[in-house]
């Protein structure tokens, strides 16, 4: 695909518990019977549902428990330096001014963005988790899966994350992701994209999975866990 987004509607949680995890690395991953809640994956979401191209999407709402599950594919990867170089083609949105991504360069390769309506009551968290497996050719690849704030639908710069990265920077290639603060009533975009491969070939193609799931922020400083990919363990995914 292109440049492009993935519309979806959110899947309810149903009586099925998956094991959780934590961004803090205090807190181990939780087994299901050790988890409070219930969570399911409805059926994953191909990338090309929907309305899947630059002018705009058919936003995805997430509220407390629900799930929403994405499979798709990134048809090459990279990310140029703005300083480095060479130049990337990376156009904003229509109607917009600035692109998706970080913003210390651009993209060379495949993006996919999700926007999310987020809806509840009390204090809420955005779980997201990607996984990219090999590409096509064998090679294995880092990934970004950035948060960014939306201002009537444009994209403003991704959230920053510990020290002086974007929360999502540079991750995997095994699955990983983060959980952060969302307002309910509020819009935000979901961004991944093969940003350096660490083996292989840039021009290769990574099949993915992505979920994202919205649970309420754990009170009193504890800590908030998210579940995990379908199939996958505290060790791995099966």
């Amino acid at each position: 695909m292109g440049r492009g987004w993935i519309t979806s509607a959110g899947l309810i949680a149903g009586c099925s518990s998956w094991p959780r995890w934590s961004a803090s690395d205090e807190a181990p991953a939780l087994s299901p019977t050790e988890a409070d809640g219930a969570f399911t994956w409805g059926e994953p979401l191909s990338e090309n549902e929907g309305a899947n191209d630059d002018s705009g999407a058919i936003a995805a709402t997430l509220s407390s428990g629900n799930t929403v599950l994405g499979v798709g594919e990134l048809e090459t990867i990279g990310w140029c330096s703005a300083s480095r170089g060479p130049a990337c083609e990376n156009a904003p949105p229509e109607g917009c001014t600035i692109p998706f991504g970080d913003p210390r360069g651009v993209y060379a390769g495949d993006v996919d963005t999700w926007a999310l309506d987020i809806a509840g009551d009390g204090p809420l968290t955005l779980c997201a988790r990607a996984e990219l497996e090999p590409g096509s050719s064998g090679g294995e690849a880092v990934f970004d899966l950035l948060l960014v704030p939306l201002d009537g639908g444009c994209p403003l710069d991704p959230t920053i994350g510990a020290g002086e990265d974007p929360l999502g920077y540079s991750i995997g290639p095994d699955a990983d992701g983060w959980s952060a603060p969302v307002e309910a009533g509020t819009t935000v975009a979901v961004l991944l994209a093969g940003a350096l491969a660490i083996s292989g070939s840039v021009d290769e193609t990574f099949p993915y999975r992505v979920g994202f799931a919205v649970v309420p922020t754990a009170p009193d400083g504890g800590i908030t866990h998210c579940p995990l990919l379908p199939g996958e363990t505290s060790e791995g995914t099966e």
